[in-house]
Parts: structure tokens; C-alpha cells; sequence
């Protein structure tokens, strides 16, 4: 199932579709307006004025976090230590060619020795790519992060439609139709994605609650350079 299958609904169908999710939250805002949160979709904190990656982030070594405020000082910056923020992204030098050669790349901070680039090993697709990439970097900071007890959150930054909304909506549909897609057939990298879905539920039985934040591809360029790296 892809996001053109959701697409060609109407907003309404959409979100009552999205509403009956699991974890999914609906909000109104002073002027009327709905927003349905989608599952594991990370929000950024309403009060801010601005709200953009550039803004938010705060890049710091070897763990990156995030900003947010109050209503009764929406100006005031405050950092969110509970809260890790990991940008992450797949490439694929000749994707769809004999010559493919696909990497993954994972940046926690400015020269953190976490950060990653390296290649993946069996079918060199970008699709495939970029969900090893978010399975990846859930083991390494699951691993990182065991030990601190004041970290409830990781939340994955990424530019990749595909894998957001995956693991956001689909991916829900998806189990409930025993992995078939729209049209009938066998969901398109499968193993890949019953594997991060299920790390992520182990997570969240262990208390760290998994995050996903969509954002453009200019706010994700770090983690994009080190996952071409890999390619080259």
C-alpha cells in the first residue's frame, strides 16, 4: 500500500481513517480546526512560533535534542532532555541497475562517534535502504541508551515518505490484511518492515517511546551525505 492508494481519498475519509488508528490523537485548536496525530508521529510543541527543524534542533555531540516551550513562555526555549532526536536517511548509487550500490547513513550529532555510513548487504534497493537505516539506528540507540534512565523518547528525523508513512499508517493496514497491499499482493519489502515494526513494539513494552518526524530533504542533509558516502 502507498501513499497515492491513501491520496486519491478524500481528507475526510482520510481522517476518519487515521483517527481510528491506534494511538492516534485528535486536537482542536482555538479557531475549530481538527488535526489528527497519526501513530508514532512526532509533534512539535504547539507554543513555539516557529516550529521548522532548523529552529527546534538542538545539534549537539554525541546526542542530539530537541527545543520546545511553555504557553506562558512561548518564547522561551527550553531543551528537552527526555527527548533524542537521531536524523536518519538510505541511498542507492544506480538504483534499479545491476550496478546498485545501496548505504545508510545515521547522524546523532556534529562529529558524535555514533554517526554512521556504511553499506547493506542483499537486495541494493533505496526503498530498502532507507527502512534498514530506521531499523539500525533504533538497535544502536536502544543499545546507547539503555542505561539512561531519564531518556523516554527517540525520535527518527527523516525525509523519506516511504518509510514514514509506513511505519506512521500503513503498516497498520497492512498486518490487518495478513501483509497484503492494496491490490491484493504481497507488501513490498516485508521482512524489512516486520522487523523494524517489531523492534519498535519492543521498544515501547521497555518504555522508550519511538518517534517519527517527516521533514524536508534541506533539513536532513547530514544524515543524506553520510548515507551517500556509503554508496560511493
Amino acid at each position: 500500500m502507498s501513499d497515492a492508494f491513501f491520496s486519491r481519498f478524500p481528507a475526510a475519509h482520510r481522517a476518519a481513517h487515521a483517527s481510528a488508528l491506534p494511538g492516534s490523537s485528535i486536537s482542536t485548536d482555538h479557531l475549530g480546526n481538527t488535526t489528527v496525530t497519526l501513530p508514532r508521529t512526532f509533534e512539535p510543541a504547539r507554543p513555539m512560533s516557529d516550529r521548522s527543524p532548523s529552529n527546534i534542533i538542538s545539534w549537539s555531540s554525541p546526542f542530539s535534542n530537541v527545543f520546545f516551550s511553555t504557553f506562558r513562555e512561548p518564547q522561551k526555549k527550553i531543551l528537552d532532555n527526555r527527548t533524542v532526536l537521531i536524523a536518519v536517511n538510505g541511498a542507492c548509487s544506480g538504483n534499479g541497475t545491476p550496478a546498485a550500490h545501496a548505504g545508510v547513513g545515521i547522524f546523532f550529532g556534529p562529529n558524535s562517534p555514533h554517526n554512521v555510513s556504511e553499506t547493506i548487504s542483499g537486495a541494493q534497493t533505496s526503498q530498502r535502504a532507507e527502512i534498514i537505516a530506521a531499523t539500525k539506528v533504533l538497535r544502536k540507540a536502544s543499545a546507547l541508551l539503555q542505561d539512561v534512565i531519564t531518556i523516554g523518547c527517540v525520535v527518527l528525523l527523516s525525509d523519506s515518505q516511504y518509510v514514514v508513512g509506513a511505519m506512521t499508517e500503513w503498516i497498520f493496514a497492512w498486518k490487518e490484511n495478513g501483509w497484503k497491499d492494496a491490490r491484493g499482493g504481497p507488501v513490498q519489502n516485508k521482512a524489512e518492515f516486520q522487523e523494524l515494526d517489531a523492534l519498535i513494539e519492543q521498544l515501547e513494552e521497555d518504555g522508550l517511546d519511538v518517534k517519527v518526524w517527516l521533514v524536508g530533504r534541506e533539513n536532513n542533509a547530514q544524515a543524506d551525505e553520510l548515507a551517500k558516502a556509503a554508496c560511493n
